[in-house]
């Protein structure tokens, strides 16, 4: 039997499609599939949640918050599938894929830029860039939302 409580969550979300294949293929196994889907709710965590699928506006990076200067902030979206970030680095558009467990996040490193001329905010985009990259956790307050790398807030998001 496999304990569904020490998988981390993508492997969970795996065993349950498959498991719904194999219950659509062999009809006999209903009892398979309900006994997943409440281990990758209890996986996934109610805080891990509420991050995802909301676009989240930068609104401090490395300790200074944004001026008015900046004419469109950057943003990121978790997106639900529990796989994919996307979001506007201040001047072009990203896209990575993360891995999140509990207060722990990693973006990973095959993160992409869909590179545009931009005459500003290039500077803002690459220390945005060096923020996403360098989390390796996140805490929620509220509204608010932070980065961490190394306990420090890199970055905070409303």
């Amino acid at each position: 039997m496999i304990d569904f409580a020490a998988l981390p969550l993508r492997k969970l979300l795996l065993r349950a499609l498959l498991t719904m294949m194999f219950v659509n293929l062999s009809g006999s196994q209903v009892f398979a599939l309900q006994a997943a889907i409440p281990a990758i709710s209890q996986a996934s965590g109610n805080d891990d949640a509420r991050i995802l699928g909301r676009s989240w506006k930068l609104t401090s990076l490395y300790g200074r918050e944004l001026g008015t200067e900046i004419s469109k902030a950057p943003q990121v979206t978790l997106i639900k599938d529990g796989v994919r970030i996307v979001g506007f680095a201040g001047c072009n558009r990203f896209g990575a894929t993360y891995s999140l467990q509990h207060e722990r996040l990693s973006i990973n490193s095959d993160l992409v830029v869909v590179p545009r001329t931009c005459a500003t905010q290039m500077d803002l985009e690459r220390e945005f860039l060096k923020a996403i990259r360098s989390t390796d956790s996140w805490k929620i307050a509220g509204e608010t939302l932070e980065f961490l790398s190394k306990d420090q807030v890199v970055a905070r998001f409303r």
